[in-house]
C-alpha cells in the first residue's frame, strides 16, 4: 500500500538517465501519484539544455507503462536566476495544481552536489532519500553524447564501440532517432567543441579565471533593443548587445562602446549615457558555459516617442526593437540568462513605480 498521496520529483534530467528512472521507480511504490517537476523549461537549447521540455516530457513517459503513465503527472517550471523564492513558488503553484488539496506530500530526491540545493527548500514535503545506488551525472552524459562518433543505423546503446549513455534503451532510441541526425544536434555540437577549446585556452593559468563582461538593456517606447548572436557561443540566439570589457576602460565606458558596435544606434553616445536609470551586477556563478561570468547590466531608459534607427555590427548580426511582450514569449530562444536580466529590470521598474 502507498504511503503517500503524492511524491514530487524535481530535475531537469538532461537527459533522464538510469538512476533517474531507477528514483522514478521508487516514487511510483512510494505513492499513489507522482508529480515530476522539470526544471529549465523555458531554456533555450545549449549544450548544458539540449532537450526541450517537450522532448524531455515525452523521454520519461517512454519509460513506463501504459498504466503507470496513468499514475505519473508532468509540469514544467522556468529558471529563476536571482531568486529562489521566485523559483519555489513556481515550483509550489505547479505541484498544487496537480495535488489539489492533499496533505501527505512526499519529495523524493539525494543530495548529490551544489545543483540539488532544493531538497532542503521544502519542509512541508515530507523527505524521501533516493535509493539508487548508481552514481551518473548528466553533464558526463552530455559530454559522451557531443564527443562520441555519430552513430549509424545500426545503433545499440549496449554494443561494443556504440554509444553508452547510461540512459533507458526507449531514451536510447529516442536520441538516434530525433536528434543526432537534426540541425539542432549539428549545432550544439559545434558550440560543444567551442566551449571545450575556449576553456583550454586557460587550462594552464595558476587560477580559474573570471571574466568581467557588461550588458546594455536599452528601453523606449515599450521596447528593449535585443540583437542576434553571430559566433559561439549561442550562434543564431537574441541577446543584449554587450561584451568584454578591456584593460584600459571604464565598465560604464565599455558597455557604451559594445552597444554603439553592435548596434549602430542613432543616439549620441552623451545622451545615452545621460538616459542610464540603474546599474546591476548578475553574478549567478552558473550563467556562462565559457566560465565564471560577472556581467554588470546597464539600464538605459530613452522614454518614448519614435524608436531610433539600429543595425547590427562587431558580434552581432542583427539588430532589433523587440516589444516588451514578446521577451517572456520568446524566453527559449534568448542566450544565457539575458531575458531574465530584462525581466529583473523590468521588475525593479515595476517595484518603484
Amino acid at each position: 500500500m502507498a504511503t503517500f498521496s503524492h511524491c514530487v520529483f524535481i530535475g531537469r534530467f538532461q537527459p533522464f538517465h538510469n538512476a533517474h528512472f531507477e528514483v522514478l521507480k521508487q516514487a511510483l511504490s512510494e505513492a499513489e501519484r507522482v508529480v515530476i517537476v522539470i526544471g529549465s523549461s523555458r531554456a533555450a537549447p545549449s549544450i548544458r539544455n539540449p532537450f526541450s521540455f517537450e522532448r524531455r516530457k515525452e523521454m520519461i513517459l517512454s519509460t513506463l507503462t501504459p498504466a503507470e503513465r496513468a499514475r505519473v503527472d508532468i509540469c514544467g517550471v522556468r529558471d529563476y536566476y536571482f531568486s529562489d523564492n521566485l523559483w519555489l513558488t513556481d515550483v509550489q503553484r505547479a505541484v498544487s495544481e496537480v495535488t489539489r488539496e492533499a496533505g501527505d506530500i512526499a519529495l523524493i530526491g539525494a543530495y548529490k552536489d551544489e545543483t540539488s540545493y532544493y531538497v532542503k527548500l521544502f519542509p512541508q514535503w515530507q523527505f524521501v532519500p533516493a535509493r539508487t545506488k548508481r552514481d551518473l551525472s548528466s553533464t558526463s552524459i552530455r559530454q559522451r553524447l557531443f564527443t562520441a562518433p555519430q552513430a549509424g543505423p545500426g545503433f545499440d546503446d549496449k554494443s561494443p564501440g556504440a554509444w553508452h549513455l547510461d540512459v533507458p534503451t526507449a531514451i536510447a532510441q529516442n536520441i538516434r532517432d530525433k536528434f543526432i541526425n537534426t540541425e539542432d544536434f549539428t549545432r550544439l555540437r559545434r558550440e560543444f567543441e567551442y566551449i571545450e577549446g575556449y576553456r583550454k585556452q586557460w587550462a594552464g593559468a595558476p587560477f580559474p579565471p573570471t571574466f568581467v563582461t557588461v550588458d546594455a538593456v536599452v528601453v523606449q517606447s515599450g521596447h528593449v533593443l535585443t540583437v542576434t548572436r553571430r559566433i559561439e557561443p549561442g550562434k543564431g540566439l537574441l541577446a543584449l548587445p554587450g561584451g568584454f570589457t578591456r584593460q584600459d576602460e571604464r565598465l560604464e565606458d565599455a558597455m557604451l562602446r559594445e552597444l554603439k558596435e553592435e548596434t549602430r544606434i542613432k543616439v549620441h553616445k552623451n545622451d545615452l549615457r545621460r538616459a542610464i536609470v540603474s546599474s546591476r551586477v548578475f553574478d549567478y556563478p552558473q550563467r556562462s558555459l565559457r566560465g565564471r561570468t560577472i556581467t554588470h547590466a546597464y539600464y538605459i531608459d530613452l522614454g518614448g516617442g519614435e524608436l531610433p534607427e539600429v543595425k547590427g555590427g562587431d558580434d552581432a548580426g542583427h539588430a532589433r526593437w523587440m516589444p516588451l511582450m514578446d521577451v517572456a514569449l520568446n524566453e527559449d530562444r534568448f542566450f544565457e540568462d539575458h531575458a531574465h536580466i530584462i525581466f529583473a529590470f523590468m521588475s525593479e521598474r515595476a517595484t518603484r513605480a
